[in-house]
């Protein structure tokens, strides 16, 4: 009697494949290479471009700590030197040196001052001294409720009330 073949599992087919030469290997690993290092390039690519806008706005930064004068507008008004601009020979008479409000004429430059203390109220005549030049107008030693700002280029006239901040920046003024 011939004996009867179990049924088992039938073996898997062979995915039909062509013999691949060892050129063709070589070839395929190169490709593999050259795309990975594409993908590398992409990656560095970002890290440069982040790189790069992580450094430009360092440099903004910086470029505004330097055009504010570093002193981060604390609110604290500054004590700023001032220097008299009225020589004695052109003045015909006390009352014309010092102005209608008895005070002695002075150049008022940089800083942050109160109107009625520091400096008397009234109109002031200005002139730019440096790049970026403006002054603010405002109601607190903060500078966040501005009655004026402007930048200025040439020379500007401005006018102070008692009570008000006025912060000057590359310019000057005078009565």
């Amino acid at each position: 009697m011939a004996e009867a073949k179990k049924p088992g599992p039938k073996p898997k087919p062979k995915p039909e494949s062509k013999p691949e030469s060892k050129a063709g290997s070589a070839k395929q690993w190169y490709e593999d290479q050259l795309k990975k290092v594409k993908e590398s390039d992409k990656k560095k690519d970002w890290i440069v471009l982040g790189s790069i806008v992580v450094v430009i706005i360092i440099v903004v930064i910086v470029a505004s700590v330097v055009a504010t004068g570093g002193d981060g507008d604390s609110g604290v008004v500054a004590e700023t030197e001032t220097s008299t601009t009225v020589a004695p020979e052109t003045a015909t008479s006390e009352q014309e040196a010092t102005g209608s409000t008895g005070v002695m004429l002075e150049t008022i430059s940089d800083g942050t001052y109160l109107v009625g203390k520091d400096i008397p109220a009234g109109v002031y005549k200005g002139k730019v001294t440096g790049g970026g030049a403006y002054y603010q107008i405002s109601s607190d030693a903060n500078g966040l409720d501005i009655i004026a700002s402007e930048n200025v280029t040439a020379q500007f006239y401005l006018e102070v009330e008692d009570g008000q901040f006025l912060k000057l920046y590359n310019v000057e003024i005078s009565q």
